[in-house]
């Protein structure tokens, strides 16, 4: 990969940390308090929801760091290495986490008779990201699988050539 392309990704990457910063730290809270103040017969959920949404954007954000982690380590050339089944891991694991997390918001939601299951438009975003985040975790083991037979047999070229 191109040097430019992988600083390209990292700036974007960067930009996307630095807005999910700002969304955990400003937004949510903002939304959650106008919300309490709105409704307040399910102000009691505007704890344990914002908690889900700040940590299903962290897992976002790890995922994130996989994928600068991975594109350093392919901007080394070091690609085909343990190292970066480890990072791939660790992005599969967030993905599953923070799918997890949107999980758990459905749940709460559809659990309070009061909430209606936060409406259809809540729902139907919260099944897409779940979707989504599941289509991107099955993506990921592919790669993943793709990734360790190259490894293995960028081993095996290298075991050939020392003999």
């Amino acid at each position: 990969m191109r040097s430019a392309a992988i600083t390209e990704l990292k700036v974007l990457i960067g930009a996307m940390l630095a807005v999910a910063v700002a969304v955990q730290a400003v937004v949510l809270p903002m939304l959650a308090a106008e919300a309490a103040a709105s409704f307040p017969e399910v102000a009691y959920l505007r704890t344990p929801l914002t908690v889900l949404a700040v940590l299903a954007i962290v897992c976002g954000e790890a995922a994130l760091l996989c994928i600068w982690r991975l594109l350093t380590l392919a901007g080394r050339g070091a690609f085909l290495t343990s190292r970066t089944t480890r990072w791939v891991d660790a992005l599969i694991l967030s993905l599953a986490a923070g799918t997890g997390m949107l999980a758990a918001i459905t749940v709460v939601l559809a659990a309070d008779p009061q909430t209606g299951g936060g409406g259809p438009t809540v729902g139907l975003g919260l099944m897409a990201g779940m979707f989504l985040g599941a289509a991107a975790i099955l993506g990921v083991l592919v790669w993943r699988g793709q990734l360790l037979q190259r490894v293995r047999d960028a081993a095996k070229q290298q075991r050939r050539a020392q003999l």
